[in-house]
C-alpha cells in the first residue's frame, strides 16, 4: 500500500491544526497495517499519534457562514482507528478533521499451541484474528465471527467463517444452538469483557482459550489534551468500556463540548463520568451502526 506523509504534532495545535496536511494511509488492511506497525515502530505509544487535518479552509459562495466541522476524535489503537477513519471520510467528508489519539497499544503474544483434533476457532475481534494467525499457518478452522468486520478479516486471513449477531454472548448463543460445535479455540485479549467460554460450557462446549494479545494503555497525549481544552467541539466514537475508563483517566479536564457515540449501552454507561454535551447509543454494536449515531449527533449540531 501507499506509505503516509508522518508529521510529529508540536504542542503549538492551533497553528497545526490550521496549517497541518498530514495524511493517513487509509489503502491498507487494518491487520496487515497492525502487524507492520508492530514489527517496524519501536515500543510506546507516542510512534502511533498521527494527524488529519483539512487541506484548505471550506468554500462558501454565498457568503454564510457554515459551522465547522467537530474533529474527530479516535482513541483506538493505530490500525483500527486508520480503519475507522476510512469510513468515515468516505460517508461524511474526504477532507475531515481527524486526530488519532490510541488510549492503548497492541502487544501479541504468542502462547503455546498445538493444533489437536479441533475444528473450530471463535473470534470475538479484528485483533484475536491477527494473534491467532500469528500462531499457525493452518487455516482448516472454522471460524465464528463476532460480526461482519471481524468475520472480513477472518476471510482475508484465509479462514471459512460464520458472520456472529454482533456481541460475544449473542454469538456464544448462536454457536451452542447450532449443536454442531463441541470444541474450540478462543483466541482472545488477557482483559475481556464478558467470560465467552463459561457461557459455552454451559452449552457442553470445551474452549481452548489462547491469550493472544493484550491492550496496554498510553499515557495522555498532548495534542488530545490541547485539543479537550479548546472550545471547538469534538466528536468521540467509543468501542468499549475499559477506553471509556481510560479516557476519564487520561483525559479528566475537559472544556470541549464533547459529542459521544458509544458502540453500545455498556459502553455508555461507563462514560457517565466523562463531560460530554451530548450522547447516543448505536443501534447495534459494529462500526456502520456507530457512524449512524455519529449522523445524529452531527445533525444535531447543525441545527441553529
Amino acid at each position: 500500500g501507499a506509505v503516509a506523509e508522518r508529521r510529529h504534532v508540536g504542542a503549538d495545535l492551533p497553528r497545526r491544526l490550521e496549517e497541518g496536511r498530514a495524511l493517513v494511509e487509509l489503502d491498507r488492511d487494518p491487520i496487515d497495517r497492525e502487524l507492520d506497525r508492530l514489527a517496524h515502530v519501536p515500543d510506546g505509544c507516542v510512534k502511533t499519534h498521527w494527524q488529519v487535518t483539512p487541506a484548505a479552509m471550506p468554500h462558501n459562495p454565498e457568503g454564510q457562514l457554515e459551522k465547522p466541522h467537530p474533529t474527530l476524535l479516535l482513541t483506538r489503537p493505530f490500525a483500527q482507528s486508520q480503519g475507522f477513519a476510512a469510513e468515515f471520510r468516505a460517508r461524511f467528508c474526504s477532507d475531515w478533521p481527524i486526530l488519532i489519539a490510541p488510549l492503548a497499544r497492541l502487544e501479541f503474544h504468542n502462547p503455546p499451541f498445538d493444533g489437536q483434533d479441533i475444528g473450530h476457532v471463535i473470534f470475538t475481534s479484528q485483533n484475536g484474528v491477527a494473534g491467532f494467525s500469528r500462531l499457525t499457518p493452518d487455516r482448516r478452522f472454522h471460524a465464528w465471527c463476532v460480526g461482519k468486520k471481524t468475520a472480513e478479516a477472518a476471510r482475508m486471513a484465509g479462514f471459512d467463517s460464520t458472520i456472529g449477531p454482533g456481541t460475544a454472548e449473542e454469538l456464544a448463543d448462536r454457536i451452542i444452538a447450532e449443536g454442531t460445535v463441541r470444541r474450540a479455540f478462543y483466541p482472545r485479549a488477557r482483559d475481556i469483557a464478558f467470560d465467552l467460554s463459561k457461557k459455552l460450557e454451559t452449552g457442553g462446549i470445551d474452549t481452548v482459550e489462547l491469550i493472544v494479545y493484550r491492550q496496554e494503555r498510553c499515557p495522555p497525549m498532548a495534542e488530545a489534551a490541547a485539543l479537550l481544552a479548546g472550545g471547538s467541539p469534538i466528536l468521540l466514537p467509543l468501542f468499549s468500556r475499559r477506553s471509556a475508563d481510560i479516557f476519564r483517566i487520561n483525559y479528566p479536564e475537559i472544556r470541549a463540548p464533547i459529542l459521544l457515540a458509544a458502540i453500545s449501552p455498556t459502553v455508555a454507561d461507563a462514560t457517565d463520568r466523562i463531560t460530554k454535551a451530548a450522547c447516543t447509543v448505536a443501534s447495534h454494536p459494529d462500526s456502520d451502526h456507530l457512524l449512524d449515531a455519529l449522523a445524529e449527533l452531527l445533525s444535531r449540531y447543525d441545527k441553529p
